[in-house]
C-alpha cells in the first residue's frame, strides 16, 4: 500500500511562480520531483516554515535561532536561511544536523528515515499543496514573499499559554504585519482574536489600550500594565475579545494622527457598552509630532506617569448622555403638584423625607413620597 494514502496526495501547486496558469490536479507522483518541489517551495517560504515549527525562535541576517528541537528559547540551534545551504542546520549542543526534512521530521516526532512520506505529506499540507480527492482545476495564485521578519510578538492566554504571534515585515511597500494562530497552525488571526498581555491584564486593576504591540510593550517595559489588539487601529473591534477588560479601569492612548484619533472614538464608544469600571483618554498634547505614540514618548524618556496626570481625561458616555437629556426633556410636561397635593397623597411616608434618588445615572435630590410622575 502506497504510505501516502493516509493523507491528501492529490496536489494543487498554488504557491509557485513558476507554475502553469491551470492545473489538473492527478494521483499519481514521483518521489524525486515531488521532493524537489517541496524542497524548493519550503525555501521560498524558509522563515515562516521555521517559525511555524518553532514560534520561540529568532532570526540574524543569515541564520534562525533556537534552543533546541524541542522548541525552547535560545540559541544552540542555529538553520541557514541564505545561499547553497539553506535549509541545513546544527545544533551545537548535541552535535546533530541535517536538512530541512529530517529538522522537520524531528520537530513532529517523526524518524526521518521511517517516516519520510509522512513528512512530505506534512509539509504538503502546510503548503497549501494538497487537495481534496476529487480532481478539480485550480487558478495560479501569486507567492507572497515578504522577506525575513523584523519583529515578532507572542500572545499568551491568562495562564501564560502561547496562544498566537504576529510578526512584522519592512517591504518596499512599507510595513505589513501577519498573525499567526498556534491551535490551528495558520497564518491568520484566532477567531476571537485575543487582546495582547492577558497574564499582566489579569493580575491589574488599571490598563492603557494602545495602537499596536510595540507601543504596548514600551509601557510594559516602565512598568504600566498596557495592552493592544491584534491589528490596531485597523482592527475590528467586534472580533476582538474585550472581556478581559471586564472591572477595569481602562485608559486610552491613540496614536497622533486621523486613523488614530477615529478609532479612539470608535473604541471608546465600543468600551462604553463594555462592563469596564471607568473609562479615560489620553488628550495629546498639541506639541506632539504627527503619528507620535506611546512608544514615541517613551523613547523620549518622558515621565509617562506625569504625562498621564496631565492629559488623561474622563471619556463621557455620549449614547447615555443623549438618552439623559431625552428623559429630562421629557419631564418638562410631567404635571406639577403642591405641597399640599403631596401631603394628602395616600401611601406611606418614608423614613427620609428628602433622599437622593437615581434617575437615569443622575443622582439628584427628591422628596421621599410615592407620586405619580415619580421613579423610585
Amino acid at each position: 500500500m502506497n504510505p501516502l494514502n493516509d493523507c491528501d496526495i492529490h496536489l494543487s501547486w498554488t504557491d509557485f511562480n513558476d507554475a502553469e496558469d491551470q492545473v489538473i490536479i492527478t494521483p499519481r507522483l514521483n518521489r524525486r520531483s515531488d521532493k524537489q518541489e517541496v524542497e524548493e517551495a519550503l525555501h521560498r517560504k524558509i522563515d515562516q516554515a521555521l517559525f511555524y515549527l518553532f514560534p520561540n525562535g529568532e532570526t540574524t541576517r543569515r541564520q534562525f535561532l533556537i534552543g533546541d528541537i524541542q522548541g525552547s528559547e535560545g540559541e544552540s540551534l542555529k538553520v541557514e536561511l541564505e545561499g547553497s545551504k539553506i535549509g541545513q542546520w546544527y545544533d551545537f549542543a548535541t552535535g546533530e544536523g541535517g536538512d530541512i526534512f529530517k529538522l522537520w521530521g524531528l520537530a513532529k516526532g517523526w524518524d526521518d528515515r521511517t517516516r519520510f512520506p509522512e513528512i512530505i505529506c506534512d509539509m504538503k499540507k502546510w503548503l497549501g499543496m494538497a487537495s481534496s480527492d476529487k480532481p478539480r482545476v485550480q487558478e495560479k495564485k501569486k507567492q507572497e514573499d515578504l522577506g525575513s521578519p523584523t519583529g515578532k510578538w507572542d500572545y499568551h492566554d491568562g495562564e501564560g499559554k502561547l496562544i498566537a504571534c504576529v510578526y512584522r515585515y519592512d517591504t518596499v511597500k512599507g510595513k505589513q504585519f501577519r498573525p499567526f494562530d498556534v491551535t490551528t497552525q495558520r497564518y491568520i488571526a484566532p477567531d476571537p482574536r485575543p487582546l495582547y498581555n492577558l497574564p499582566g491584564i489579569a493580575q491589574s486593576d488599571s490598563v492603557i489600550v494602545v495602537e499596536g504591540e510595540k507601543c504596548a510593550e514600551a509601557l510594559i517595559q516602565k512598568g504600566f500594565c498596557a495592552t493592544t489588539a491584534m491589528g490596531g487601529a485597523n482592527t475590528p473591534l467586534e472580533k476582538t475579545d474585550w472581556s478581559p477588560l471586564k472591572g477595569k479601569h481602562v485608559l486610552i492612548w491613540p496614536d497622533n494622527d486621523t486613523p488614530g484619533k477615529e478609532y479612539g472614538d470608535k473604541l471608546a464608544s465600543w468600551l462604553h457598552r463594555q462592563p469596564v469600571l471607568s473609562l479615560s483618554r489620553v488628550n495629546l498634547p498639541e506639541d506632539v509630532p504627527k503619528k507620535w505614540d506611546a512608544a514615541d514618548g517613551v523613547a523620549e524618556e518622558r515621565d509617562i506617569e506625569v504625562f498621564l496626570k496631565h492629559h488623561a481625561r474622563m471619556v463621557p458616555d455620549q449614547e447615555h448622555s443623549q438618552e439623559t437629556t431625552t428623559a429630562v426633556s421629557s419631564a418638562v410636561s410631567i404635571r406639577a403638584f403642591s405641597m399640599k397635593e403631596w401631603d394628602a397623597e395616600p401611601g406611606p411616608m418614608p423614613e427620609d423625607l428628602i433622599a437622593p434618588r437615581l434617575f437615569n445615572s443622575w443622582w439628584i435630590a427628591r422628596p421621599g413620597r410615592r407620586s405619580q410622575g415619580r421613579e423610585d
